[in-house]
């Protein structure tokens, strides 16, 4: 996924690419919570991905509870891609 510096003048994407990336990312989470659930990732690990997991929950709360606003999260998500 390339990084987006400029939101305002970057191309948007076709629904296609949005939708590869979308499971892109949906597939590397899933993956991540299997993985981080049966605690088969190593003790140094485990402790990034539980705080990561944390701060993505309380990410998609705001969200969810209008705190943030999708276009603020998106320019967040950018940072992750």
């Amino acid at each position: 996924m390339v990084m987006i510096e400029n939101l305002d003048h970057a191309p948007r994407p076709t629904r296609r690419e949005f939708t590869r990336e979308a499971l892109r990312s949906l597939t590397a989470v899933a993956r991540i919570e299997g993985l981080a659930a049966h605690r088969l990732l190593g003790k140094d690990v485990q402790p990034i991905i539980d705080a990561w997991f944390h701060e993505l929950h309380a990410i998609s709360q705001d969200v969810a509870d209008h705190k943030t606003r999708d276009v603020e999260f998106q320019k967040a998500n950018a940072m992750y891609g």
